[in-house]
């Protein structure tokens, strides 16, 4: 069975109805506590501090991916922020292609030779059986179908709610190659990792929780 088609293009600016598609897919697709305001978003995807692309299958707005282009030692790479489809399309398949389409149009333009790093809930983290494997599965997919790996030296990767409430939030972290390592490790992984707090979540390089996740990637390489 073929994959369904998308039309990937980066989108500069939200207005209009493609503003009014944004904010259905994003709103709807992510709780408050792993959700920037959609304010923030346009503005920053305005301002040129993140990329969005947008997937488009018969001239409607389907998919959507914001990226956050890594800055310092980790420049080069993508922080895919949040990757979400339209309601409707959820189980027609077209998730499987969306990753891998926006790695192939961040090489063309030149932004992201090394690669993406994302965040995946581990399916340890909830308490239902049937979603912790459904989180399982759908890890085991990824990996399969994107060529994206889990990151093995960052197991316990803590970052804030972006509801300002509740508990810290426990991802692992995935790694999809363009032209770079097979595995993220190293300096590479601890500049990754020291960029996505500081930049995605505003933290201060020497907060807390900065220096308690860059202290456990070290002794988790030793």
């Amino acid at each position: 069975m073929d994959s369904p088609t998308l039309d990937i293009e980066f989108v500069p600016r939200l207005s209009g109805q493609a503003l009014e598609d944004f904010e259905r897919i994003f709103e709807g697709s992510f709780p408050p506590d792993e959700r920037a305001s959609t304010a923030t978003m346009v503005d920053s995807i305005a301002r040129g501090t993140r990329l969005l692309l947008t997937g488009h299958r018969g001239g409607r707005q389907v998919a959507l991916a914001v990226f956050l282009p890594l800055t310092g030692a980790a420049r080069g790479i993508h922080f895919l922020e949040y990757l979400a489809l339209d309601s409707s399309e959820r189980a027609s398949g077209i998730g499987s292609t969306l990753l891998p389409m926006c790695l192939q149009v961040l090489r063309t333009d030149e932004r992201g030779r090394l690669g993406i790093v994302a965040e995946v809930e581990p399916p340890e983290a909830v308490g239902d059986p049937e979603d912790t494997d459904t989180r399982a599965r759908r890890i085991g997919f990824d990996r399969r179908r994107n060529g994206a790996v889990l990151v093995e030296h960052a197991p316990r990767y803590l970052v804030p709610s972006l509801s300002g409430e509740g508990d810290l939030l426990h991802f692992h972290l995935m790694w999809l190659a363009a032209d770079g390592p097979g595995q993220l490790t190293g300096a590479l992984l601890r500049a990754c990792v020291e960029a996505i707090l500081t930049q995605s979540y505003e933290l201060h390089p020497h907060a807390p929780l900065t220096t308690a996740n860059l202290a456990r990637l070290t002794a988790s390489q030793l």
